[in-house]
């Protein structure tokens, strides 16, 4: 035994040894600055901590494009304006980019190809347009209420946390179960706990190895298979309840069974949605708080924007929510341009990772520079969002640069923002991520008066810096600088 153990142990120091250098092959032009890389591995950084790793080579690299190495493909980190443009160009796929480097799209996709000339994008674009929404709409204002009405008259809580009962999230989950899934798990609190439960295992499970060694069974991995198992069986029962019954509902879970889906591409594509949903809207919904709450001024003008709002439509009612659920999405919005514009301006200052896509067509040209058919592509978002010719003053909160005439200035740049993406990949969730947060934010600021304080209960007057420990997600806040929420309802103060 001990004789194995040292020939295994001498043949990892041989590989770290001999191949942690340059590749020598690869679909690159040779004057591509080139993060080595270790043997079968690759860029090790790139994954363990992938955040520092790119921010630590842009710096390496001085603003030009670079390369690295995840097993055995090459990754290009696209820079500037001409990056944009090549980013931005036909002939790239994001999800297969995607699935390289998040272990959460690992098992989850590639979901089979729907039939006819439909891309999965589209399909989904079906179940979430305005019609669709506006019938479920007086359904997603209850289930904020309800949740709402967990809180009691006064308390505190941390807008990141995610406490079961009543958190930002629970909130962002809930509206994503129903808009993404079926009313079968939507109407049912065990349910939905349940759901949590099974994401919750499912994210833990989502480490560095799922991405190295996809065939190892380490405890995350199986556990990670076991929340996926479950989240099969709860499908499977709906489908098969269904069929019993000869029932045919209204919801995304029926159209995913009138096209044929498989039950496990079924659950792939819930997966997915779920994913998307909540890990990145349930977040932005807690920044968008934190920075109003750290901008008097901005929260002076969207409180005074809701008070109007339910002042002008329900003067002498104090059942907000069955108001809110009587209005179309289309006065919803005009009543809340200032939430929107505060919304896409916290979307600019908190996305500071990476857009990630495959060339899966012809070879692009960069800054005269080849990029062949094959090679994986990232793009930072942060060569937009906090470019000073795009944004005269980057580091400030200010969403009047989202109002039209601002946007119509920026015009002449091309695209200069990619909070809801751009291009040919549009986020096809954006209406409906929008009316989440909207829902929850015009709910909270009717019924509540907040303000924000640090662990000790001091004011905090400027927003926490984030912990950026993936690339993909909107991040939280380090837990050293974790902050709460204090609030309490308007009738009782």
């Amino acid at each position: 035994m001990l004789l194995i153990t040292s020939f295994f142990v001498a043949l990892l120091l041989y590989a770290i040894h001999h191949g942690y250098k340059r590749p020598r092959t690869g679909p690159l032009e040779p004057d591509i600055s080139t993060k080595r890389a270790l043997w079968y591995i690759g860029t090790p950084e790139s994954f363990l901590d992938p955040f520092r790793f790119i921010s630590e080579s842009m710096e390496w690299a001085k603003g030009s494009m670079f390369s690295f190495k995840v097993l055995s493909n090459t990754v290009v980190v696209l820079r500037g304006i001409p990056g944009r443009d090549a980013f931005l160009s036909k002939g790239l796929d994001f999800m297969t980019g995607y699935r390289l480097l998040n272990p959460q799209l690992v098992d989850i996709t590639p979901v089979n190809e729907i039939s006819g000339d439909e891309t999965w994008t589209r399909f989904m674009a079906k179940f979430i347009q305005a019609g669709v929404l506006g019938k479920m709409y007086p359904t997603m204002v209850h289930d904020v209420s309800e949740i709402l009405d967990t809180w009691g008259n006064c308390g505190e809580i941390d807008p990141f946390e995610n406490i079961p009962e009543k958190s930002f999230q629970k909130m962002i989950f809930v509206l994503s179960v129903r808009v993404t899934t079926c009313r079968e798990f939507s109407d049912n609190p065990k349910s939905i706990k349940r759901l949590m439960k099974i994401f919750d295992r499912m994210e833990a499970g989502s480490k560095p190895t799922s991405i190295l060694f996809p065939w190892v069974p380490t405890p995350a991995r199986i556990g990670r298979l076991l929340a996926g198992g479950e989240l099969y069986k709860m499908i499977n029962d709906v489908v098969q309840t269904r069929k019993t019954e000869g029932r045919h509902e209204d919801d995304p879970l029926q159209a995913l069974i009138d096209k044929e889906f498989s039950l496990i591409d079924i659950t792939r594509f819930i997966a997915l949605m779920l994913f998307a949903a909540v890990n990145n809207t349930g977040n932005v919904l807690c920044w968008v708080m934190l920075y109003l709450e750290t901008n008097p001024a901005w929260k002076a003008r969207v409180q005074g924007e809701i008070d109007n709002f339910i002042q002008d439509n329900c003067p002498d009612s104090p059942d907000i929510p069955s108001f809110l659920a009587t209005v179309s999405i289309d006065y919803l919005d005009k009543a809340t341009s200032d939430l929107e514009l505060s919304i896409h301006e916290t979307l600019r200052m908190i996305f500071t990772g990476t857009f990630m896509r495959q060339n899966i067509g012809d070879d692009i040209f960069v800054s005269g520079r080849r990029i062949k058919h094959g090679t994986f592509l990232m793009f930072p978002t942060g060569d937009l969002h906090f470019n000073p010719t795009f944004y005269p003053n980057p580091d400030v909160f200010d969403p009047t640069i989202f109002t039209a005439q601002a946007i119509e200035a920026r015009h002449r740049h091309g695209v200069t923002f990619l909070g809801w993406g751009a291009s040919r990949h549009v986020c096809v969730g954006r209406r409906t991520a929008l009316l989440m947060m909207k829902t929850t934010m015009v709910l909270i600021m009717s019924r509540f008066r907040t303000d924000l304080v640090d662990a000790k209960g001091t004011p905090v007057q400027q927003v926490p810096p984030a912990l950026h420990n993936a690339l993909f997600k909107v991040c939280s806040p380090a837990p050293e600088h974790r902050v709460q929420l204090r609030y309490r309802m308007v009738s009782v103060e």
